[in-house]
Order: C-alpha cells, then sequence, then structure tokens
C-alpha cells in the first residue's frame, strides 16, 4: 500500500541568528559579541547559490517508501542516511499487512494488480519458510521483494537538498517513487523557511526555458517506445498535437489525469504557477 510519510524531524536552530553571524564573520574583522545577525538578510543570503546554504541542515523521517526507492535516494554523497534493516526485522506477514509499494502503472490494470499481488504473498510464504527451515532472516531475505517498504532517516544540508529536489522534481527523472517524497519535504519546508529560499528550492528547467532539456527522452513516450506516461509539462507546453497525444497516452494509461493532476499539484506545492 502507498501511504508515505515525510516528516521534518529537525532544522538548524534559530535561522536568522546563526546564518547572520556567518555572514558577517566573513565580511570583516567586527568582535563576535559585536555582530547584529538581524542586519542581515538571510532570505536573500539563503535563496542564492552559495556554500552558505550548507550550514543550515534538515534531519528527516520518511515512511512508507520502498527499498528501491532508498537504493535511488542514498546515492547522494552529501547526506548521511540510516534506514531499517531487512535482515533483523520481522516480515512474516508483509504481505499480508500490505506493507508493500504499488506502482501507478498497474492501476486499472486488475489483471497485472493481481498477478503482483500474488507474486507478493507466494514470496511471503516463501520467506516464511524459509525462517521456518532454520534459515537466518540474514539469508532469507535475499528473496524480498524491492518493493517491500522500509521507514529511513536522511541528515542533509540545504543547498544539497536542493539539488536533490531539483534532479528529481522532473517528470521523467523520478518515476512515481519521488512525487510524494519531494511534495512532502516542500510541505514541511514551507512551514519552516522564508518565502524566497523556499520558492528557490527547486530549479525545474523546464520553467526557465523555452524548449525540454530532455526531449529525446520525452519523445519516445509520444511514439509508444517508451511505455512510460508522458511528462504533463511536455504535453501541455511543448507537444505539437496535444490532444492526439493526451488521447493515445490515455489510451495506455487509462489513470493519466489522475498521474497529471498528481504532478501539478506538486508544481503548485512547490510555488510554481502552472501555466
Amino acid at each position: 500500500m502507498n501511504n508515505s510519510k515525510i516528516t521534518l524531524l529537525s532544522i538548524t536552530p534559530e535561522i536568522q541568528n546563526v546564518m547572520g553571524k556567518v555572514w558577517e564573520i566573513a565580511k570583516g574583522k567586527v568582535p563576535l559579541e559585536c555582530i547584529n545577525p538581524e542586519t542581515v538578510n538571510v532570505d536573500e543570503l539563503l535563496s542564492a547559490d552559495l556554500p552558505t546554504s550548507e550550514f543550515v541542515n534538515t534531519i528527516w523521517c520518511i515512511e512508507g517508501m520502498p527499498r528501491a526507492f532508498w537504493d535511488q535516494f542514498d546515492r547522494s554523497r552529501h547526506a548521511a542516511f540510516w534506514e531499517q534493516s531487512v535482515r533483523i526485522l520481522d516480515l512474516k506477514c508483509f504481505a499480508d499487512n500490505d506493507e508493500y509499494w504499488t506502482p501507478e502503472s498497474l492501476a486499472n490494470k486488475p489483471l497485472a494488480t493481481t498477478v503482483y499481488n500474488s507474486c507478493m504473498k507466494i514470496i511471503q510464504e516463501a520467506y516464511k519458510s524459509l525462517i521456518k527451515e532454520g534459515i537466518s532472516s540474514e539469508d532469507a531475505r535475499g528473496v524480498l521483494p524491492l518493493h517491500i517498504n522500509v521507514l529511513g532517516t536522511c541528515a542533509i544540508n540545504l543547498r544539497a537538498l536542493k539539488q536533490m529536489i531539483s534532479n528529481r522534481v522532473c517528470f521523467i527523472a523520478q518515476g512515481s517513487y519521488w512525487l510524494p517524497v519531494i511534495d512532502g519535504m516542500m510541505k514541511e519546508l514551507k512551514k519552516v523557511l522564508p518565502p524566497k529560499t523556499f520558492r528557490s528550492m527547486v530549479n525545474l528547467p523546464c520553467y526557465k526555458k523555452s524548449f525540454c532539456p530532455i526531449e529525446s527522452n520525452v519523445v519516445t513516450r509520444l511514439t509508444g517506445e517508451d511505455p512510460n506516461p508522458i511528462c504533463p509539462i511536455y504535453l501541455k507546453r511543448f507537444a505539437k498535437d496535444k490532444e492526439e497525444a493526451e488521447k493515445f497516452t490515455i489510451q495506455r494509461h487509462p489513470n493519466y489525469k489522475e498521474i497529471k493532476e498528481k504532478y501539478f499539484g506538486l508544481i503548485r506545492t512547490l510555488g510554481m504557477e502552472e501555466e
């Protein structure tokens, strides 16, 4: 079941005080006790692409996301990760408890959904049988699927988080994994960051340019060579025959309107206008 929850556990406290001092210390020889951090426009400072945003650290709890997502997420070299280990978890009832991820591509495809869910049950029974036969959970975990959900935490500074979100907010790059994570993160950040800093968290190239930077990848989805759905932004802004393209996509993905609305919902969360 896809029931992700993203929680900001902590962020560097007193950002105005800390960042104001960091900025002023680098500028001159004013004694620390004489620095007035309130004179610094921290919103401007953090929204700029400067190393100063690396001084603001965030810690996250991410629930309800599959191992396949964590395999992508923990590639960042500028973050720390700690996630549940399937080596020690009791996972003998993971399928019965719906503790696995269901891809959006299965929507409105009852036969495929039945095959997928049945496979999860088979894997669960195989895992239970191995444990019953005395096989250690460390070895039995080898049969567990990449879509089994695990809970984890992440510590990452604001600058690295900006880069990660900007890299993954693209519809083509995110798949179905990243949308709920980015959406959850941005909703949490909106509560704690100054307005301009919040808006600077995402750099979506096609919103600043009059073309799609990865159009060659997108076009294969229009021709059917790539079975995944077309990017809603590309369809709206750049596709030559929008009606035909959307009709073709809906034929292959009956839930495309829902996918499109979810993505544009994320765009609105990010503070960008849906043009």
